[in-house]
């Protein structure tokens, strides 16, 4: 996002969220999981509207040591990321 104070320009919409979960969730070790949750918001300058939605992704790990860990939570992330941008084309 750009910063207002760096720009002339008013951005049209503004895409603002919180991260809710990012991690590994190992509480049943037989089928450990890596989750990423995100909650979006989109809002224009000005307007009454406000867009608001949750984006999850869940992938299985074969084993929760830190390198297979983090891989999945990357994958897992890009996933969350393509599907809030594609949202914010609509």
């Amino acid at each position: 996002m750009i910063d207002t104070r760096q720009s002339n320009i008013s951005p049209a919409r503004t895409l603002t969220g919180t991260l809710r979960d990012f991690g590994v969730d190992a509480r049943d070790p037989a089928a450990p999981v890596v989750r990423v949750r995100y909650d979006a918001q989109i809002a224009a300058p000005r307007a009454a509207e406000v867009a608001l939605r949750r984006f999850e992704v869940s992938e299985p790990v074969a084993d929760t040591d830190p390198v297979t860990v983090a891989a999945a939570l990357n994958r897992a992330a890009n996933r969350v990321a393509a599907d809030v941008a594609g949202w914010t084309r609509r």
